[in-house]
């Protein structure tokens, strides 16, 4: 028997399947570290959570190491980029009362600071959304002079 074990048995996978960017069940010693390593970088490479799943009957089966595989670096579109920086930049012209929205992302992506150089350039109100609440910290003086000012 399983502890807490309910509905079919890869059932608390396929749920972690809805809320992490990677699953992995190391059920074969032989790919396990690969799929280990895979899961690592996905989360790495997206800043979000992943679930390794080590079946019981597996805790104590010894890995096979194997070399590493050399994975494809993230490069970003400069053409796409400025393209969407461009059309941003035309719907805030156009805009009565633009805004910016920060949430969570900028936490994954450790932008905190574009963030506040982007508020005080720009000049704009800031909302953060429920997962963002703390992007920009409180007491951070130019922002809080700023936003006092409105």
């Amino acid at each position: 028997m399983i502890h807490h074990r309910f509905g079919p048995f890869t059932f608390q996978r396929e749920i972690f399947e809805r809320i992490t960017c990677a699953t992995e069940v190391l059920n074969d010693p032989v790919i396990a570290f690969r799929q280990i390593d895979r899961a690592i970088e996905t989360a790495r490479r997206l800043c979000k959570p992943v679930y390794i799943e080590i079946p019981r009957d597996m805790v104590m089966v010894e890995g096979y190491p194997m070399p590493v595989e050399a994975t494809e670096q993230f490069a970003s579109d400069e053409s796409a980029l400025s393209e969407a920086i461009a059309e941003a930049t035309e719907l805030m012209a156009k805009s009565v009362s633009p805004m910016i929205i920060a949430g969570v992302e900028l936490h994954r992506r450790g932008l905190q600071g574009a963030l506040v150089e982007l508020v005080e350039r720009a000049r704009l109100p800031v909302v953060a959304t429920l997962t963002g609440k703390s992007v920009i910290a409180s007491g951070t003086q130019p922002i809080s002079v700023f936003m006092k000012g409105r």
